[in-house]
């Protein structure tokens, strides 16, 4: 008897260590057709499927939540890569503050609130993010991420518990379920610009 606990305890003891080793998993998704259910900590959020995706973009910001009822574990704000190369041709170093085109690149930045759909595509988004703070800092070179995926319309919001709907409480709408995200180079992703 005192074995089988002692081989029980080892076991939770390693399944824990395993776990803090190998970092957070992704989000808990259910498909079930055109429907996903998100369920987090405390709420269960439904989307809707819409149009598939699929982009190159240069990072502007972001934010890796590790929030156990974020809906959205990865913001980032980023340039399209279609108008990156549209505004490289008339000025080169647009992404550098002190360029005029900065204020033209900062007028097509989009946010893009994300479900990722695995933990290999969170943890990209989430190294895709720190590069770029680190590259920020040292004055290194900008990060551009290829995404694909499909877009989502956040159709419900209830806390599991209580059963209270809080959807009405939500700001955002639009979600991004990201089914695979990879770092390029940017200037490759520009075409060797």
């Amino acid at each position: 008897m005192k074995v089988v606990l002692v081989l029980l305890a080892v076991g939770v003891v390693g399944w824990f260590a395993f776990q803090a080793f190998m970092g957070p998993g992704g989000p808990d998704l259910t498909f079930d057709g055109d429907e996903v259910l998100l369920a987090t900590g405390d709420l269960d959020v439904r989307f809707s499927k819409g149009k598939t995706f699929e982009e190159t973009y240069m990072v502007f910001g972001g934010l890796h939540l590790k929030h156990r009822n974020a809906v959205a574990n990865v913001t980032l704000a980023g340039l399209s890569m279609r108008y990156a190369k549209a505004l490289h041709r008339r000025f080169p170093d647009f992404d550098r503050c002190a360029s005029p085109g900065a204020a033209l690149a900062k007028e097509k930045v989009t946010s893009l609130d994300m479900v990722p759909a695995d933990a290999e595509t969170l943890k990209v988004l989430a190294s895709t993010l720190e590069e770029f703070e680190e590259n920020l800092a040292n004055g290194g070179d900008r990060v551009c991420v290829q995404l694909s995926g499909t877009k989502l319309k956040l159709n419900s919001v209830q806390i599991r518990e209580a059963g209270e709907d809080v959807t009405d409480t939500m700001k955002m709408s639009d979600f991004y379920l990201v089914d695979s995200a990879s770092r390029v180079e940017c200037k490759e992703a520009m075409g060797g610009a």
